[in-house]
């Protein structure tokens, strides 16, 4: 859906929440005093002589790469962190002018959100790779219309930084392209009906988006950690199945499965969980009959994650 045409007067008063939005983050971020996971990926960055030396020092940690990459070059600018907050501005103002100038939301929808905890402080100011998550799909999702179905390449490419700033960022990324890929069924076409594999630009794009898929993964499980704290650790497929299989199965109103978990208390009868999961059922046709590509999104990017976790604990 594309944004509504604004007025002059809805476009000024988007433009000055643009800028009260910026300049409260600015000013927040300043008076933030960083947390020991900010600092230690500033200090891996400091202490890596080389773009060599800081993979070797990254690599197993259980991130993925891309905030690395840009700390690096700005921890050769100035000895101070405080650069992080800057770049952490510029990443915020660019997401706050999607929100407001790009999105299809309400008016009101759109001023609000900018201003909302998760965005502007767990997501913002808190100098980690979180606000290059929040900006990559922003923008795959403004890139994700008519254009992007013929002209692939910048959707691609936004998908590609996607995968690189974080690990269920990469989950959120196959449920876009699950998106596109229903988008494109609805109208009765396919990947191969449209100039995907014959231009170079759109090739470029996919070719991107596959080889930062793989590097991920080559981080992800190479390497070793120099710096590992309470917040980075060595990835441990293992644990990290064990951890998130029991969250994702605490979500399924499953009978029997959910005996030790937080929502037992609100789901003790199993005819409970049955009407729950009923309701949960429903739920998903109305969106999918409603909006695909929503239902496509909401399917993908969260049941995936949580389905294949929950089938590789049992």
């Amino acid at each position: 859906m594309p944004p509504p045409c604004p007025s002059l007067s809805h476009t000024r008063l988007l433009a000055g929440t643009w800028l009260l939005a910026v300049l409260l983050f600015g000013w927040t971020s300043w008076h933030h005093e960083m947390w020991m996971d900010e600092i230690s990926v500033w200090q891996l960055a400091v202490e890596s002589g080389s773009w060599r030396e800081l993979i070797d020092n990254t690599r197993g940690l259980g991130q993925h790469p891309l905030w690395f990459f840009l700390i690096y070059p700005l921890s050769r600018l100035t000895p101070s962190p405080g650069i992080m907050q800057g770049l952490q501005v510029l990443l915020y103002s660019v997401s706050a002018g999607l929100v407001l100038f790009k999105s299809p939301w309400s008016l009101s929808n759109r001023i609000l959100l900018p201003f909302g905890f998760l965005i502007i402080f767990e997501y913002g100011i808190i100098n980690r790779h979180y606000g290059l998550t929040v900006l990559f799909l922003l923008l795959s999702c403004h890139l994700l219309n008519e254009r992007s179905l013929q002209k692939p390449t910048l959707f691609f490419l936004s998908l590609s930084g996607l995968v690189l700033s974080g690990l269920f960022a990469s989950f959120l990324a196959a449920g876009l392209m699950v998106c596109h890929w229903l988008i494109l069924h609805s109208r009765g076409q396919s990947w191969k009906t449209l100039p995907f594999f014959n231009s170079p630009s759109s090739l470029a794009g996919s070719l991107c988006l596959f080889l930062s898929l793989a590097l991920c993964v080559w981080y992800l499980l190479g390497g070793h950690a120099t710096d590992a704290t309470t917040f980075d650790q060595p990835l441990d497929l293992a644990q990290f199945f064990r951890t998130w299989g029991a969250v994702g199965t605490s979500l399924f109103p499953v009978p029997g499965l959910t005996a030790s978990f937080w929502n037992t208390n609100l789901l003790s009868s199993p005819s409970l969980q049955i009407l729950l999961g009923l309701f949960l059922a429903g739920y998903f046709l109305m969106a999918f009959r409603s909006h695909t590509p929503t239902f496509g999104l909401l399917l993908s990017g969260g049941g995936l994650i949580f389905a294949f976790l929950f089938a590789v604990q049992y």
